[in-house]
């Protein structure tokens, strides 16, 4: 999350040299999405890529933990069917409020894994990612790419408190590696860094980065 030695990094060209822009109505391109269907067209991507946008009431799921601090695996699958059944439109496993940044990677991989083969594409699901390391991200983001997930949801690298620049950085190189939606997570209250209107703006025009919350 360092200074951009060339602004054009954010404005045009990928921090991995490839060239992008944003994505405009009517491409048709094919989606990629493993809930095709659900969510509303946003102008911007309307036939794009990825066409389906989230909207409507998501909630961020807990990851139940037994007495012993294990993760409940029996409990996650029942809340996902909860939430299937209370008409949810979509879940984000292993977010904050999902102790993401108190699970082993073996558990993160875990927790996406049951509670997206659970939705079993009848709810989709968001998998967050994001950690304080770009590298590490990446790492996560590439190991659940696998699996049935509609999206990735990336906070802002905690403690660090990077730069603008670097926030530009961090969130182009992780669209640069990843082929699903990545929507931006900015809680500065918990992080400790905040993401300014304008770099949202900046790293908008990447068509991966649909959202932000």
């Amino acid at each position: 999350s360092g200074e951009l030695q060339d602004e054009s990094q954010c404005t045009g060209k990928s921090t991995t040299g490839k060239r992008w822009s944003a994505v405009l109505p009517g491409s048709g391109a094919p989606g990629g999405l493993a809930t095709p269907g659900v969510g509303k067209y946003h102008p911007r991507l309307n036939k794009a890529r990825f066409p389906p946008m989230f909207s409507g009431s998501s909630v961020a799921l807990v990851t139940p933990m037994t007495a012993d601090g294990a993760v409940d695996f029996a409990c996650l699958e029942r809340l996902v069917d909860f939430h299937v059944g209370a008409g949810t439109d979509f879940l984000v496993i292993a977010g904050t409020t999902g102790e993401s940044a108190t699970l082993t990677k073996a558990e993160h991989i875990e927790v996406i894994r049951v509670a997206a083969e659970r939705a079993a594409g009848r709810i989709p699901v968001v998998a967050g990612t994001g950690s304080n390391s770009t590298a590490q991200t990446i790492d996560l983001s590439r190991a659940v790419a696998g699996l049935p997930i509609d999206g990735y949801l990336i906070v802002t690298p905690y403690y660090n408190k990077p730069t603008q620049e670097g926030l530009c950085r961090h969130y182009l190189a992780i669209a640069d590696a990843v082929d699903r939606p990545v929507i931006l997570y900015n809680v500065p209250g918990r992080t400790g860094v905040d993401l300014r209107p304008e770099t949202v703006a900046r790293v908008a025009v990447h068509p991966v980065i649909v959202g932000i919350k």
